[in-house]
Parts: structure tokens; sequence; C-alpha cells
């Protein structure tokens, strides 16, 4: 054990801040409570952030639709997600945007739920700067 001060005979020389840390597991100094309690407020922002994240729109919920509804989707290809950025449903001129925002909208030829993000076989691009439908 390190002497930091000169002690009088009888009494246990006073340790230094880094001598208690090494010898005695349950010493916590103020500045590793501080820095533990700013880590843990970090990874709780972070988490909270990272659960704030929306889930992708589906609109492949078909329940209620004609069989002959279900085969005119699938006959045209519609499909929930475009690969092809250029040819999503938002921009096409038959898609019809829902009223209420993060819904799926609706197609003029397609019967049911249509995601914004989505595309088929009867994409008819809208007209730069014309209105949605």
């Amino acid at each position: 054990m390190r002497r930091t001060r000169a002690s009088r005979p009888g009494q246990e020389p006073k340790r230094s801040e880094a001598d208690l840390a090494s010898s005695d597991p349950a010493f916590v100094s103020r500045r590793r409570l501080l820095g533990g309690a700013a880590t843990a407020a970090l990874t709780l922002v972070g988490v909270g952030v990272a659960g704030c994240k929306k889930a992708p729109l589906v609109c492949d919920g078909l329940p209620g639709i004609a069989p002959a509804d279900l085969q005119l989707r699938t006959t045209l290809e519609y499909k929930d997600t475009s690969l092809a950025l250029d040819r999503l449903c938002v921009d096409c001129t038959l898609f019809v945007v829902a009223q209420a925002e993060d819904t799926c909208g609706t197609c003029k030829v397609v019967r049911g739920p249509i995601n914004p993000k989505g595309t088929c076989k009867v994409f008819l691009r809208r007209q730069p700067g014309g209105p949605p439908t």
C-alpha cells in the first residue's frame, strides 16, 4: 500500500482515490458515477430514436377483394414495393392519393389498397408538376 501522507502511529495512512478504486471494488468515484450516468442517458436517447423509426407501409392486405380483382392484380404484376424508382405508383396518373398520410392509396385500374412506393405494368407517368389525383 502506498502512503500519500504521513500518519500518526496507530492510524491507517490516508489512501488516494486511485488506491481506493483499485483495492475496493465497491468504491465508486464521482467521476466514474457521472460518466456512467452520461453513458446510460446517451444510450437511452439512442434507443429512443431508433424505436421511433416508422414501419414500412404494407398494402398487400387483401380481405374482401373479389377473386377477379385479385386475378387482375396478378396479371398486371402489382408489387407493393418497386425496385425501379422511376416507376412508383405515386408518380402514376392512375394512382389516387389517400386522404390520410401514411396510408395506402387506390388505383383507377388495379383494385384494392395500393402502396405509393409500389408499381405495376400499366404505369403511366404523371406530367411534371401535375397534380396528384
